[in-house]
């Protein structure tokens, strides 16, 4: 009975930490650009589940965070440098801003 005690808790413990897993975890610097079902653009998809950890943020198709109505083309990206070079002729600092002038 004694071993029981002491272990429910501790099962406990397991239990309601689910879903929070990785929610500390250290993203690599890499630009690689998702789309959130929130309508944001995140830096990767290690980022939006970091950001997000508990809540029911899935990635979905770009063109979802760059029309939605719900978009003001405010979207974070990191600063890490990582140029694209545009059809424009304009570089971008990384992937992600660029998405984000796409947007506006």
């Amino acid at each position: 009975m004694k071993g029981l005690l002491i272990l429910l808790p501790a099962l406990i413990g397991v239990v309601g930490g689910r879903g929070t897993r990785g929610c500390g975890q250290v993203c690599p610097k890499e630009i690689d650009p998702v789309c959130g079902s929130d309508d944001y653009i995140y830096s990767s998809l290690c980022d939006m589940k970091r950001l997000n950890c508990g809540k029911d943020v899935l990635a979905v198709r770009d063109s979802q965070c760059l029309r939605s109505s719900r978009s003001d083309c405010n979207h974070k990206c990191s600063q890490v440098y990582d140029p694209v070079c545009a059809a424009d002729g304009r570089t971008y600092l990384n992937k992600c801003i660029f998405r984000v002038e796409q947007c506006r």
